[in-house]
């Protein structure tokens, strides 16, 4: 499990935690980057901890509870813009596509957050889909092309699937 979200603070606030990712042998991982002038996308994932109330709306004193587990390390003065429960669901859509709506990232496959593999899949989704539809729209490809979609796609999201729940198993 873990948490997800995007907080306001600043470098200086973030003293002593690494920027980037990071392993801890607390039974989890970081990650934390900045989006923007004081903004910064945090993700962790702990293995063996459970939240009191799954349902429950995360807070600012669970995020700090679990950065402080894995790190060590305290997230300072930092405000929420929004947070966010993850779990090791891996789910993909029975189909890409329905007429003229295609399912790419997220929207296609449901993938725990660890190790930037979601998000990888979901920009080689974007590469994949977008080629084809500029080259559809532009007429110099067949509007079967689009089919391929999904046939490329599929394959690749089930390794990343596959990989996935290898990690969280190990």
């Amino acid at each position: 499990r873990g948490i997800t979200g995007e907080v306001e603070t600043s470098f200086a606030d973030l003293t002593g935690l690494p920027i980037g990712g990071a392993y801890f042998v607390a039974g989890g991982q970081w990650m934390c980057l900045p989006t923007g002038p004081d903004v910064f996308r945090i993700t962790t994932s702990e293995f063996g901890i459970e939240p009191d109330e799954p349902a429950a709306p995360v807070t600012m004193d669970e995020l700090r509870s679990a950065i402080a587990r894995l790190t060590g390390g305290s997230l300072g003065a930092a405000k929420p813009r929004w947070l966010e429960r993850t779990d090791c669901r891996l789910v993909r859509a029975d189909s890409h596509r329905r007429g003229n709506v295609f399912l790419a990232g997220d929207a296609a496959t449901l993938i725990f957050p660890l190790n930037g593999l979601a998000l990888n899949n979901a920009l080689h989704d974007a590469a994949n889909l977008g080629w084809k539809l500029g080259a559809v729209i532009a007429g110099w490809a067949p509007v079967g092309l689009l089919d391929t979609y999904a046939a490329e796609r599929g394959p690749a999201k089930a390794r990343v699937m596959h990989a996935v729940d290898a990690q969280v198993r190990l």
